[in-house]
């Protein structure tokens, strides 16, 4: 890196006025950016208007071989020209055979100073929105995303020494300079914003806390299915030995959960081969088989009186683990006509239909094995996951004893509901078995019930919100998995619309959809969300928790997956009426 005394002395302090850039002006930039540092292209220079600025600029520039970390440079100087040329020659330092493949810039447009006695209280802006400074002398400066993707500063806005420290390790004298700020009895901070944007030599992508924002208007079948088999992709990529996936995976402290889901990683595999059924890649199924052999290492018979065979683990059986095992292995079945499973399907249908009580009621939710015995756990979506399990075992074997079976279990739910007055639960598996039962049936209780509750589903959704990435999203501040399970759920109640000709509902649908499925795919690790990972590829296409919280876990991947083809497949079918 070039001498960091060299560098014009201009600093947060001295900025007078922002610069703020259109789309045109970014993709100039750009283009300039990638003539320089491709020696084999003709210099591109700025368009005059930003030729002829003369204020003081700051230019963060942070690039990556797509493989390691982003390194981080910044660029000063009297004009935004000479700001950037400036970082660039740090960079091509840093870069001298290959040009980095992935970069970002930001520039920075306001700074506010604060004097503090010392840095141990929490600070007043967002630590996602905005960087931090210290003193010029330091030359310690850290991007927004830097401060999260690293932890600097923690959820209560509070500076992290030891994460700071440990952050600084390959700069000697900015972390001999920050050893020093922590002995200080009074120290200047510096929060400021900036104007970002990422290229990846191919496509310019503006950027709000660190990640693209997507017009809910402008989503595309073939997009949705891409953020699909992205999910998978990073499925694929982390899958065990065993058939076994990463089930929990923390990327800013590289750890890893110890304890693992069968039913969450069931479910995945469910949503892998809904994917499948679009896809039909090779690849892909190849996936799903080492998951199913990982399942079935977890088949017992069921303990005494009960009858049919069980999924255990760790000493538990779980109505949902039969439920959703019955669901995946018909599933697998239906799409490749590979039939050695249905034996064990049967024996786990058997185990349902055991658990259900004339009244369509199931009981056992949670039993502990070998011994049998019955905790008083209750569980809001086992459930809708038997009864959806009882009609793919009917589209499997065309016996209505199991339609029956089915029927009588939403039965009993819709009369529990409508005596308790709630409103309905946001369960996917409950809604796609009313979708089912309505085109088999052709009961419009079925119908007008998921109807009366569309409003409930959706309740919470972010229409009116101060932060443009929080439109929506479920909950505040919003969340991605809570989020998928809602969208999964309407997805299913938009396509029974479609099937109904109910144009109104389905354009209702469609405006909630698009909103809560473009904040979902926010969540998703692009390149430039990953950038300031240490390790990028390993958690590129995963969905993270929230906008801030990049914790991995599979259910999450699990209802991304599954609501964003429930929108492409509404797409695929309304275009066509």
């Amino acid at each position: 890196m070039k001498d960091e005394k060299s560098m014009d002395s201009i600093w947060f302090d001295r900025l007078q006025n922002s610069l703020y850039l259109t789309a045109a002006d970014q993709t100039a930039i750009a283009q300039h950016i990638l003539s320089i540092l491709d020696p084999s292209e003709e210099k591109i220079p700025l368009p005059q208007e930003l030729q002829g600025d003369r204020s003081p600029r700051i230019v963060f520039f942070s690039a990556s071989d797509t493989k390691t970390a982003a390194q981080v440079v910044w660029g000063t100087g009297l004009g935004i020209e000479k700001a950037i040329a400036n970082a660039i020659t740090q960079i091509q330092l840093l870069f001298p055979e290959n040009a980095p493949q992935w970069f970002k810039i930001d520039i920075v447009q306001e700074a506010l100073s604060v004097q503090r006695r010392n840095s141990r209280h929490p600070l007043k802006l967002d630590r996602s929105l905005y960087g931090l400074a210290f003193d010029e002398a330091s030359k310690i400066a850290f991007l927004p995303e830097e401060l999260v993707a690293q932890t600097l500063i923690d959820r209560q806005q509070r500076l992290l020494p030891k994460k700071i420290i440990a952050y600084l390790e390959n700069h000697p004298d900015r972390l001999r300079t920050y050893h020093q700020l922590l002995e200080s009895t009074q120290i200047t901070l510096y929060r400021f914003s900036s104007t970002s944007f990422f290229c990846n030599s191919k496509k310019l992508v503006s950027l709000y806390r660190g990640h693209r924002v997507l017009n809910p208007q402008k989503m595309t079948p073939d997009l949705l299915l891409e953020g699909a088999i992205a999910a998978w992709r990073y499925l694929q990529q982390t899958m065990g030995g065993e058939g076994e996936f990463l089930y929990h995976y923390n990327p800013q402290n590289n750890k890893v959960g110890k304890n693992y889901n069968i039913l969450h990683h069931t479910g995945t595999l469910y949503a892998l081969l809904e994917l499948y059924e679009e896809t039909r890649e090779e690849e892909l199924l190849e996936t799903i088989l080492n998951g199913i052999s990982y399942l079935l290492q977890f088949v017992q018979p069921c303990p005494k009186p009960g009858i049919g065979t069980c999924i255990v683990e760790e000493g538990w059986i779980k109505l949902g683990g039969n439920a959703l095992a019955a669901i995946a292995l018909s599933k697998y079945t239906q799409l490749t006509n590979d039939k050695p499973y249905i034996p064990l399907i049967l024996e786990l249908g058997k185990r349902l239909q055991s658990l259900q009580q004339e009244n369509g009621e199931f009981i056992s939710h949670k039993q502990s094995y070998p011994e049998g015995k019955i905790l008083d756990f209750v569980s809001d979506i086992y459930p809708g996951e038997a009864i959806f399990a009882l009609l793919c075992l009917y589209r499997l074997t065309e016996d209505s004893m199991w339609l029956e079976s089915a029927e009588n279990g939403v039965r009993y739910l819709l009369a529990k509901q409508t005596k308790s007055k709630k409103p309905i639960p946001p369960d996917p598996w409950l809604l796609w078995s009313l979708n089912q039962l309505f085109r088999d049936r052709n009961n419009p209780e079925y119908y007008d019930f998921v109807m009366s509750g569309i409003k409930a589903i959706a309740r919470g959704q972010n229409l009116q919100t101060s932060y443009l990435d929080w439109l929506g999203g479920i909950y505040q501040p919003p969340r991605s998995l809570a989020t998928a399970r809602r969208m999964t759920a309407l997805c299913s109640a938009c396509d029974l619309a479609i099937y109904a000709q109910n144009p109104a509902i389905v354009q209702q649908l469609l405006t909630t959809l698009q909103l809560g499925i473009a904040f979902q795919l926010q969540t998703q690790f692009y390149p430039e969300s990953v950038f300031y990972f240490a390790d990028p590829q390993r958690i590129l296409g995963a969905f993270h928790h929230s906008l801030t919280d990049f914790e991995i876990r599979i259910d999450c991947l699990q209802y991304n997956i599954l609501s964003l083809l429930g929108l492409y497949r509404i797409f695929n079918i309304w275009d066509k009426q």
